[in-house]
C-alpha cells in the first residue's frame, strides 16, 4: 500500500488512533510498498505495522515473516508507542528477537516506539495453533484476545482446554 494504494496483495486488519498517531497492522503476499519501505513477502503471507502521521504519510512501516503464513490481525496506538499482535508460523524474526513456533501458529506481540524502533516482542501459545486477534493497552499492560487449540502457556499463563475444537482466550500481560 503506497498512500492509501494497495500495491500487490495486502490485507489491513487493524487500525488505532491515539493523539497524532495512526496505527495499521496486517499482511501481505508479494511485492508491497507501505510509504517508502518496500518488501517482498517471504512466504505465504507476511505481516506489516506500520505508522502514520496526523496527516496521513507514514512515518514508518516494518515488515516480518518466514517461508510460512504470519499476519497481524491487532494493533493499538498509545502517545508512547504502537503495539501489535497475530501469528507466526514455525519461526520469524520481529526486530531482531527470534520467535520459535511451539505448535503449528503461535501468538507473537511486539512493541514499537513512536519513531518505529522495536521495543519488545514476544511469542505464547501450545502445541496446536494459537491466534492473537484483539489488543488494548492500558496503564504497563496489554490485554491480548484470541483464539486457541489445546492447552497454551499464553505469556507465562497456563490456560486450560475446554473445547476439543477451539476455545477464546483473553490474558494480560505486562508491556
Amino acid at each position: 500500500m503506497a498512500a492509501g494504494v494497495p500495491t500487490g496483495n495486502e490485507s489491513l486488519a487493524a487500525l488505532d488512533v491515539a493523539g497524532g498517531t495512526i496505527a495499521l497492522a496486517g499482511s501481505f503476499m508479494g511485492a508491497t510498498a507501505i510509504g517508502t519501505t518496500t518488501a517482498t513477502s517471504a512466504g505465504i503471507d507476511d505481516a506489516f505495522v506500520a505508522s502514520l502521521d496526523a496527516s496521513g504519510a507514514v512515518a514508518w512501516a516494518k515488515t516480518f515473516g518466514a517461508a510460512a503464513e504470519d499476519a497481524a490481525y491487532a494493533v493499538a496506538a498509545t502517545p508512547t508507542s504502537v503495539v501489535a499482535a497475530g501469528y507466526f508460523t514455525d519461526r520469524v524474526t520481529v526486530e531482531g528477537a527470534i520467535l520459535q513456533s511451539l505448535g503449528t501458529k503461535d501468538v507473537w506481540l511486539a512493541e514499537f516506539s513512536t519513531t518505529g524502533v522495536g521495543l519488545a516482542a514476544k511469542r505464547a501459545g501450545g502445541a496446536s495453533s494459537d491466534w492473537a486477534r484483539a489488543i488494548a493497552v492500558r496503564d504497563g499492560w496489554v490485554v491480548v484476545a484470541g483464539d486457541t487449540r489445546g492447552a497454551p502457556d499464553m505469556f507465562g499463563i497456563a490456560l486450560p482446554s475446554l473445547d476439543l475444537f477451539q476455545d477464546g482466550f483473553a490474558v494480560q500481560v505486562a508491556r
